[in-house]
């Protein structure tokens, strides 16, 4: 006899269904339980048919609840709301048939003992079938959005708003918002001159995130940037006018991107943010087998090339620390691989005979970008974009191919996958090249290289003027400055400078063949970006 029914009540995350949508559910179970006289307990949940059922919380105290005798019965308003995924759903059904208690819906009440247990399986099926219909039909309906230029992933980037206006030929694109564009303006500026984001955050002080209303009323105001939030906007193409698109498996690994260029104004131009990302990796370092690692810069900066020197035995960083008897002396420390330090002065005396070839460097690149037509850049960039399409349709086949193997059980379903995955990943990985490349040939403009590496040589000029040349500063706190300043710069122009310090080395010969040898030798790479 049922007396006490759990009510399951669950709303979708990703769908249209919202808070009404709960209270009209929650209405008609109510409504139920009270013409038939029934006393009851909510369990309610916005969680996706399809979600993991180890997420689904609100289930799975109602399950709690029913194997333990409390309830009588479990009301849903549809079948489907117990779970779109058929093996959650046959899990769900099993410990409902163990305790031997019905399945009430407002049309039909379902005895899972009984021949009631197909109709519930079919119909199971069917809500499973048509979640991955809608799916598909969503991912579809992206696709063209994307496709057309369209902003269709929720709420607009900060420095922008979406057209709403559905008789404008803009709907659903993405326009200026000018008071957020300026701080987005900023934050690049700010990492072109080689500032790292905490320093970029404490520049944005007195500068919020937007503020909003929720769509029950609630303002919300804007909060100081954060680290991600700051990361995000300086990783983010849209603003320089490009709509892109993640497709992802179940696994969440990325197995495509869509995007559409110059879909709406950009709030700043390619070059820049070339030129930002650029300054970004300054300051990170390649760690082991081209893995990429944070370049962490801690503690007090006590000379120019803080964080930038490296082991050119084992590859380790290279720290500096201060005398402790001279507070005045900084000394390079020994590598634990055996590699000894050295002072600082030493070092920097090496470090500026070879910075004079990184401005030469430089300076070539720069008379080759500006004697290099655009034709002939465009023509090997076309070039490497074909090569990578050929390489990709090798890769499309190469996938063709190992399905049809697992089909021809040639191929166990392990091997299957395993050689599945890593085709998608190598496809994946060349695909991102062809949108660079694609991005590249757009934006081509040789004015614009040859600007970057002028540039570059402007900061090499404005470090020498700020240290090398001006040897006599006395005044500490200036000082300071002027080599946490040329340290900044130092990241934006180079990647790494690789030291070894050597007891004894042959430096050549004599008049008779006899070996010259020199002590204490050190020996300085720069590697400039």
């Amino acid at each position: 006899m049922i007396k006490h029914v759990g009510i399951l009540l669950r709303i979708s995350r990703e769908s249209t269904e919202n808070a009404d949508t709960l209270l009209s559910h929650r209405t008609i179970a109510e409504r139920y339980m009270k013409e038939h006289g029934y006393t009851y307990q909510i369990y309610e949940e916005v969680k996706s048919g399809a979600s993991n059922i180890a997420n689904r919380t609100a289930l799975l105290e109602m399950l709690a609840d029913v194997e333990a005798d409390k309830l009588d019965a479990v009301f849903v308003v549809s079948i489907d709301r117990i779970s779109r995924d058929t093996l959650y759903a046959q899990m769900v059904a099993k410990v409902i048939a163990d305790a031997d208690i019905p399945v009430i819906t407002p049309e039909k009440t379902y005895d899972l003992n009984s021949d009631d247990r197909l109709l519930f399986d079919i119909q199971n099926v069917v809500s499973s079938q048509e979640l991955r219909l809608i799916t598909k039909r969503q991912r579809s309906g992206k696709r063209e959005h994307i496709a057309r230029g369209q902003w269709a992933q929720g709420v607009a980037p900060f420095g922008y708003k979406r057209n709403e206006d559905n008789t404008s030929p803009n709907y659903k694109h993405l326009e200026i918002n000018p008071t957020e564009a300026d701080v987005v303006r900023m934050i690049f500026t700010y990492a072109i001159a080689g500032n790292g984001i905490p320093t970029i955050i404490d520049k944005l002080a007195g500068y919020t995130t937007r503020s909003y209303t929720t769509s029950k009323g609630k303002y919300h105001t804007g909060k100081p940037f954060s680290i991600s939030m700051v990361n995000t906007i300086l990783k983010n193409r849209v603003y320089v006018g490009e709509v892109q698109m993640q497709i992802k498996d179940k696994r969440k690994n990325v197995v495509d991107v869509i995007s559409t260029v110059n879909a709406h104004e950009a709030i700043i131009d390619t070059d820049t943010f070339e030129k930002a990302q650029e300054a970004v990796a300054g300051r990170l370092s390649g760690g082991a087998e081209g893995l990429v690692k944070r370049n962490r810069s801690r503690g007090e900066c006590l000379s120019i090339l803080k964080d930038l020197v490296y082991c050119n035995r084992c590859g380790s960083k290279m720290g500096f620390r201060k005398d402790s008897k001279q507070q005045d002396v900084v000394y390079l420390k020994a590598c634990p691989c055996g590699n000894k330090g050295a002072t600082e002065s030493r070092l920097l005396e090496e470090f500026y005979n070879q910075f004079e070839f990184t401005e030469r460097y430089f300076t070539e690149q720069w008379e080759k970008a500006l004697a290099t037509p655009m034709e002939d850049s465009k023509e090997v960039l076309q070039k490497q974009l074909k090569q990578l399409q050929e390489q990709q349709d090798k890769l499309n086949r190469k996938l063709t191919k190992i399905r049809s193997a697992y089909l021809d059980e040639v191929f166990t379903k392990e091997e299957y996958l395993a050689d599945k995955t890593a085709t998608e990943e190598e496809l994946m990985l060349l695909k991102r090249s062809t949108s660079d490349l694609e991005r590249q040939l757009v934006n081509l403009d040789t004015k614009d290289v040859a600007e970057g590496y002028a540039e570059k040589l402007k900061l090499i000029h404005k470090v020498k003027e700020m240290v090398k040349d001006n040897p006599s500063l006395t005044d500490e706190v200036s000082t300071r400055a002027n080599t946490i300043e040329a340290n900044r710069m130092l990241k934006v122009l180079l990647d790494k400078i690789y030291y070894q310090k050597f007891d004894q080395k042959v430096i050549g010969s004599d008049a008779m063949g006899n070996p010259e040898v020199d002590y204490n030798i050190i020996e300085v790479t720069i590697a400039p970006k």
